[in-house]
């Protein structure tokens, strides 16, 4: 980013850091919401404190949103430049989140209990790995991490019973998400809800794989722009356009009609 900056016209260099600015502050108060919206939906009313009221819950919310705050500030006290902040960063989100978040898209037996018990499980992991192993290089430190996220959260995924099967059938035969979905496709099949042969959840399998590679089409092409460097900017401008248009074929093309779900 340094570098970027440094390569920009004084006007352009002060409209992109107020971009990044208004970036970095949508992003902290979507995560504050989030982190509050969870604390009172998905373990006060749910677990803890079920007679709570609106006001009760509200208050709530602005506690945990407080709470988030000041921890997130206290772990900040604790870098000592960005790199540490970065990679710690990246740790949270693809042993803490992603993992568990793609278990259950792609896995019927994955249920809300199994998916929050797995994020708690991935930051001791985390934990532990910081407590004991600090000396690890940062990639064998992710791939540790990951891996042993992903084993956790497929014994996890078994220890708990899945989700009702009406609730399960209704999902799919709305999503048709491609994966570990066998059972639940035969019964939505069954019923009538999707088709026998249903190619949906085999044409997204690849259209995952092509959209990741045209999203990060779509982020180094005004990198690139910003560098001036017009080769690199024209070769993936090209590669763009390329996976644009077989998306538009391979995914656009073959969305459900309107009302067929």
């Amino acid at each position: 980013m340094p570098l970027v900056l440094t390569n920009l016209p004084i006007g352009v260099r002060g409209m992109f850091l107020a971009v990044l600015l208004a970036a970095l502050m949508s992003t902290l108060d979507a995560m504050i919401n989030v982190t509050s919206s969870v604390v009172v939906n998905d373990f006060l009313k749910r677990y803890f404190a079920k007679k709570l009221t609106q006001k009760q819950l509200v208050r709530a919310g602005q506690f945990a949103s407080l709470f988030a705050l000041l921890l997130g500030f206290v772990f900040s006290l604790s870098f000592d430049h960005i790199i540490s902040a970065w990679e710690t960063m990246i740790f949270v989100v693809v042993t803490m989140i992603l993992v568990p978040a793609t278990m259950r898209w792609h896995w019927w037996r994955f249920s809300a209990k199994a998916f929050v018990l797995s994020m708690a499980v991935s930051a001791l992991i985390i934990v532990l790995q910081k407590i004991f192993f600090s000396g690890w290089p940062v990639t064998t430190t992710l791939a540790v991490d990951t891996l042993g996220s992903l084993v956790a959260t497929i014994i996890i995924g078994f220890y708990f019973k899945p989700t009702d099967m009406d609730v399960l059938v209704d999902f799919y035969s709305r999503v048709r998400p491609f994966g570990v979905w066998g059972p639940v496709r035969r019964e939505a099949v069954k019923r009538g809800l999707v088709p026998e042969n249903d190619s949906i959840p085999k044409f997204d399998a690849w259209n995952g794989i092509l959209t990741a590679a045209f999203q990060f089409s779509l982020a180094v092409v005004p990198f690139y722009m910003f560098l001036r460097n017009w080769p690199q900017f024209w070769t993936w401008l090209v590669v763009l356009g390329i996976l644009g248009v077989i998306l538009y074929f391979t995914w656009y093309k073959k969305l459900p009609a309107k009302g067929e779900y």
